[in-house]
């Protein structure tokens, strides 16, 4: 499963602002700074054996979507926040950096400030921002999912409105339209049905490692109509899968782990398991 990349209109809003200002520079070293970003998010969810499906640029960074299968809420906390530390560290890398190269301050502060933002910005408890996403996680282990994510966009259409406010309230000063970029970007995005889950679980494990303790066999019977979104929640990961597949009444296949793997990684969700068989 491929991850599939797409730009905001709102990104490209951004950039003619900034092209028009004199700062196409800034805007481009922001965009890098957004996409490690989001490595920081996909190295993370990778080692938890899950992968992003989506990457939407914005004008304040990016955001990650897909349809999600059993994220667990600690894992997507830890996801979410990979993202932010990945800046965080870049911009300590540079700044050691300027220690031995002091030089080089005078070309990569833009850098650091770039970094930094995107932390900052991204750590607010706003979803679908990192932080909104931990603030979700965390409530939905005390609330369910719906009524967390309730709660969570009730709060960013409240920030949104301040966002507005100071926006319509800067023209009268210093005109600031990042306020109303991100003001934008936090309405659309939670109006769009795609931003609630965010990882797909590729259920990969260290078979040699579990086999040295022993581990169960689970063999699964589905059609070979099935769409792979819904064969993807009947997989755990504690066992050593065997998914076997039927036309009718009739087996035609069984698909051992190696295989699911492979498969998975091709596939999309919306396909029906046959076309892959």
């Amino acid at each position: 499963m491929g991850i599939s990349f797409s730009v905001h209109p709102l990104f490209f809003a951004c950039g003619l602002y900034f092209s028009l200002t004199g700062k196409i520079t800034t805007f481009i070293i922001y965009t890098l700074c957004a996409i490690l970003h989001e490595l920081g998010h996909s190295i993370m969810a990778s080692k938890m054996g899950y992968k992003l499906k989506k990457i939407k640029l914005m004008p304040f960074g990016a955001i990650v979507s897909g349809q999600a299968q059993n994220v667990e809420n600690f894992q997507e906390i830890k996801i979410a926040l990979a993202g932010p530390i990945t800046n965080i560290l870049v911009s300590v890398f540079f700044v050691a950096l300027w220690w031995v190269v002091p030089e080089l301050y005078a070309f990569t502060d833009i850098v650091v400030e770039a970094n930094l933002s995107l932390a900052i910005v991204n750590l607010l408890p706003i979803f679908p921002l990192d932080g909104g996403r931990v603030l979700l996680s965390t409530l939905s282990t005390f609330l369910t999912r719906k009524k967390s994510l309730t709660i969570c966009k009730v709060i960013a259409f409240i920030f949104s409105f301040i966002l507005l406010l100071l926006f319509f309230l800067s023209i009268f000063y210093t005109i600031n339209p990042s306020l109303l970029f991100f003001a934008l970007f936090i309405i659309f995005a939670n109006v769009s049905k795609d931003n609630q889950n965010v990882y797909i679980r590729l259920y990969l494990f260290n078979i040699k490692e579990k086999l040295k303790k022993g581990v169960v066999v689970k063999k699964i019977a589905v059609d070979k109509e099935i769409l792979i979104k819904n064969l993807l929640p009947l997989l755990e990961e504690e066992y050593l899968i065997e998914v076997a597949v039927y036309d009718q009444d009739k087996q035609i296949t069984v698909l051992s782990q190696q295989k699911l793997i492979k498969l998975l990684e091709s596939a999309t969700l919306k396909s029906p398991l046959k076309l892959y068989i």
